[in-house]
């Protein structure tokens, strides 16, 4: 019994970051809220180190490898950040850019960086691809239960399977199938307000 009690104990402590009020906005409603240690670094980067590389006539590689060392500055290029301050975009506009490309996977972005015309474009992301991604992902553990159910002609474990799947479901699922949806809200708030001067053809 203890030892039932202390993986339970280890599994909320595992996932219990995800059910505060950042991580839900961030898995969940694709929300980006820093916390006050990365906003120091950000405002520190775009004030003063930002700026004195440039002064330096620093290169690319150089200004890159310490933008990379910034949270979410890290998921746009250089050239992007330039064009993105210049174009007077405030941190939740540069946020909402970072979602709308689609954040860990691009091939959902919803908005894209022209490098040769220096600014971003809009990509639309055929309705079906938002909804198979999630179906795909939904069925992989259903398809190898009947796998198994085939190769042993018997159903077993039925109930680890369902807490197995509740797991799967909760904790990967549903942060995966909203992703879609969140990128293409924040493809229409950039749309929707001052942050629409990005798009070549504003």
């Amino acid at each position: 019994m203890d030892a039932i009690d202390n993986f339970l104990n280890a599994i909320i402590k595992l996932v219990r970051p995800l059910f505060s009020r950042k991580g839900l906005k961030k898995y969940l409603n694709g929300i980006l809220e820093p916390d006050v240690e990365e906003l120091k670094l950000i405002g520190n980067y775009i004030e003063v180190v930002r700026p004195k590389m440039i002064a330096n006539g620093s290169s690319i590689i150089l200004r890159q490898i310490e933008q990379m060392k910034i949270p979410y500055l890290r998921d746009i290029t250089v050239y992007e950040l330039d064009f993105l301050i210049d174009s007077n975009i405030d941190l939740h506009g540069i946020f909402d850019v970072i979602i709308a490309k689609g954040g860990f996977n691009r091939d959902l972005a919803a908005i894209v960086w022209n490098e040769s015309n220096k600014h971003y474009e809009e990509r639309k992301v055929p309705f079906m691809e938002k909804i198979i991604i999630p179906l795909g992902i939904a069925s992989i553990p259903v398809l190898a239960y009947l796998l198994y159910y085939l190769e042993y002609s018997k159903i077993s474990n039925m109930y680890i399977f369902f807490i197995l799947y509740l797991l799967y479901y909760v904790f990967i699922l549903i942060p995966l199938s909203s992703g879609p949806f969140n990128i293409n809200d924040a493809k229409k708030r950039l749309l929707a307000g001052n942050n629409r001067v990005i798009f070549g053809n504003n």
